[in-house]
């Protein structure tokens, strides 16, 4: 409970890679990550006010396509609109019940011991 105090549930988004890129985008406005991500990378380009001029998002090394569907895992308290969630309305949206909580944890004890993720999944390039 210290760990993932809330109890959501995991859902799952087909998403259009447009909308992911822009989820991305909005995410990062200010070149801190505000949401974790995993499965993909992403570059995003600051203008001199700190605001995010260019996003690039790869999926498993490569481009992001916009015009494609990606299936996105997330909690149910972002496809209800907390925070920043509100760019899954109106995309189809299907809550599985299962407690994060308890995949995380099964997932903790099936695939122990955990290592970190490599290092570059974000990557901020301030312009001048």
């Amino acid at each position: 409970y210290r760990v993932m105090p809330f109890e959501n549930t995991l859902t799952v988004v087909d998403m259009p890679g447009v909308a992911l890129e822009a989820f991305v985008a909005e995410s990062l406005r200010d070149g801190r990550a505000r949401m974790q991500f995993s499965g993909l990378a992403a570059t995003v380009t600051l203008n001199a006010k700190n605001e995010v001029f260019a996003v690039s998002v790869a999926i498993d090394g490569r481009p992001l396509e916009r015009d494609r569907t990606y299936r996105v895992a997330t909690s149910n308290y972002l496809t209800s609109g907390g925070s920043g969630g509100e760019r899954f309305k109106g995309l189809t949206v299907t809550d599985t019940g299962l407690s994060l909580r308890q995949v995380l944890q099964d997932a903790l004890v099936k695939q122990s011991p955990v290592t970190a993720p490599k290092q570059g999944r974000l990557k901020v390039v301030v312009q001048e």
